[in-house]
């Protein structure tokens, strides 16, 4: 698509359907992405607003009717659902964006912001969230045609643009919903995420969760953080980057405004009729809620120099009521960008941001990205909105890093932390009994009351950075509480032609588990258990063919062999306390870095 920055001669309903697609596609750069992941049951609509098509081809392109319309000939398309973009790699506890689009409540899709996680996921590594609701009636459901839903449904569904001898269900479909319909939708989506984000595979951090909406996704963001109705999910949000919204609507303009409101509540203030009433608009709109005394999560509130009618005026008085109640509210302005540009920005960073959002060829509709030139110590949005994310986050315990651990008495532990944000530490304080703990979330230190073998051994460990921390343990050979440093870390990287087993949890069908590391040496450590409480471990100075010891560590004659099919599947021979085994074993989780 391409829109004309600076020209508002066009309709505001289709100013405000922003339809951008030039981003990431999914699955695309540094990440990955789940489609359409269903937060309620679907809701199917159609598209109907064939008048918005344009010819895409057209030269110079027409930038007052540019909207054109991904959807027009399909006959259902689910409206409840999202898009979830996460990295790759094994990086746990992430920061999670959670984004509502704009339209004017009445238009957009989340396949036009695959952009959104360029930066967010692609480059900052955090989990982005892009969310679909249902969208408002449109012409076909103004309330003159349809004064109850049930009016327009079935059979009685209307066919304003005579598309006689299609599917009924074409009609049949189309969009019919009204506040607090599109709020729901937002507020279900939102629950669903605090339930499922800390999940594999995307290991986001339901503690860091910010909502970022823009326009009418900036109203339902902001409306859902302050709405007594969803009073129980406030405290989950981190925080709310609210770009260029609507929060007081019995200020707005009818002029500009009363379409929308008609649509948005079913009927009120459009041709002839009565003006909303003063309730029905405050019940919808943020600032009321403010002012009636709610306490919010910390909000970033952003504009443009150049907004929609009405918008700076809503941003500034929002931005005084937040300050004025003693509420953590941030304001921002952005000079040089527009209602539309400062959308598009999400996709760059001050060092890769545009010139111009075109391709810079004659004639584009799209000029002036941001203030050019860009003056001393510029930021671009994408830069100010990250900023302030991780100036909200919570102070994060530093992840220790993998390897061999040691007190200044010489006592060791092994440290290894996985894919799912876990992390297992087995110590010994006479280096023959060793005991395991597993942490679920490093991220937040490791505090384990109960060992692996479940007798009741508790361990804590804070690191204080990724080879420094302070140790408690007690054990059945005694207990010991000081500093500790990382001795031997992990192989970070294998050097040329040497093939070791992979670092992580190996584990036969019937449970026999070992934990595996590496280290710069080409040594290994293999700590194996046959039983789930008593563990054993051996050290092979050369691991690239394979693991063997004809000794254990705690010199008792135990030993064992790992002969390797690859760096994932072997054989393992072993003897130990609990006795002697022959197993395949494979890998079952990886180590993280």
């Amino acid at each position: 698509m391409v829109l004309k920055a600076k020209s508002f001669t066009m309709p505001l309903t289709i100013l405000l359907v922003i339809a951008i697609s030039h981003g990431s596609a999914a699955g695309a750069g540094d990440y990955y992405a789940d489609l359409d992941v269903p937060y309620g049951d679907a809701f199917l609509v159609t598209e109907l607003r064939t008048f918005l098509t344009d010819d895409p081809s057209e030269t110079p392109p027409d930038c007052d009717n540019d909207d054109v319309d991904l959807y027009e000939n399909m006959v259902s398309y689910n409206v409840r659902n999202m898009d979830i973009y996460y990295p790759k790699g094994g990086a746990s506890s992430r920061k999670v964006v959670f984004f509502v689009h704009g339209g004017g409540w009445e238009g957009g899709y989340k396949e036009w912001y695959s952009f959104v996680p360029t930066v967010f996921t692609g480059e900052k590594g955090w989990v982005t969230v892009v969310v679909n609701y249902r969208l408002v009636s449109d012409e076909t459901f103004k309330a003159e045609t349809c004064p109850t839903r049930e009016s327009c449904e079935g059979e009685n569904a209307p066919d304003p643009w005579g598309k006689a001898g299609i599917p009924p269900q074409y009609t049949e479909n189309s969009k019919a919903s009204w506040y607090p319909d599109n709020l729901d939708d937002v507020a279900d989506a939102f629950a669903w995420v605090l339930s499922h984000i800390g999940e594999s595979p995307y290991f986001g951090n339901p503690d860091e969760l910010f909502l970022l909406g823009h326009s009418a996704g900036a109203h339902l963001v902001s409306l859902l953080a302050v709405h007594p109705d969803y009073a129980h999910l406030r405290p989950m949000m981190r925080g709310v980057v609210s770009m260029s919204g609507l929060y007081q609507l019995d200020h707005l303009n009818p002029a500009s405004y009363a379409d929308m409101l008609d649509q948005l509540f079913k009927g009120c203030g459009h041709k002839g009729e009565l003006p909303c009433s003063k309730t029905v608009l405050d019940e919808a709109s943020p600032l009321f809620y403010i002012e009636s005394g709610v306490t919010p999560p910390p909000f970033l509130v952003i504009y443009s120099e150049v907004e929609l009618p009405d918008m700076t005026a809503q941003a500034v008085v929002f931005e005084d009521a937040l300050s004025d109640g003693g509420h953590d509210v941030t304001g921002v302005y952005l000079s040089g960008f527009t209602h539309v540009t400062e959308m598009m920005a999400v996709e760059y960073t001050s060092d890769n941001e545009p010139v111009t959002a075109s391709t810079g060829e004659p004639g584009s509709c799209m000029e002036d990205f941001g203030p050019n030139p860009k003056p001393e110590r510029y930021r671009n949005p994408t830069d100010r909105i990250i900023a302030w994310i991780e100036s909200k986050s919570p102070t994060l315990v530093p992840e220790p890093g993998n390897g061999i651990w040691k007190t200044p008495e010489g006592l060791s532990f092994y440290v290894q932390k996985y894919e799912t944000g876990s992390s297992v530490v087995v110590f010994t304080l006479d280096g023959v009994e060793f005991a395991a703990f597993l942490d679920e979330n490093v991220a937040d230190g490791i505090d384990v009351s109960n060992d692996v073998g479940g007798r009741g051994y508790s361990l804590t460990f804070t690191p204080s950075d990724s080879e420094n921390g302070w140790m408690s343990v007690s054990s059945g050979a005694g207990s010991f509480s000081g500093s500790v440093v990382l001795q031997f870390p992990s192989l970070a990287e294998a050097p040329s032609g040497f093939t070791p087993p992979a670092d992580g949890i190996w584990k036969s069908d019937d449970g026999v588990a070992s934990y595996l590391q590496n280290y710069e040496g080409e040594s290994c450590i293999l700590l194996l258990t046959l039983d789930g409480v008593n563990f054993t471990a051996f050290h092979d100075p050369y691991c690239g063919d394979g693991v063997s010891a004809n000794n254990d560590v705690g010199g008792r004659g135990y030993s064992m062999s790992l002969e390797l099919d690859d760096a994932e599947h072997g054989r393992l021979l072993a003897t130990g306390a609990a006795g002697e085994t022959a197993r395949d074993i494979s890998l079952l989780f990886a180590a993280a870095p």
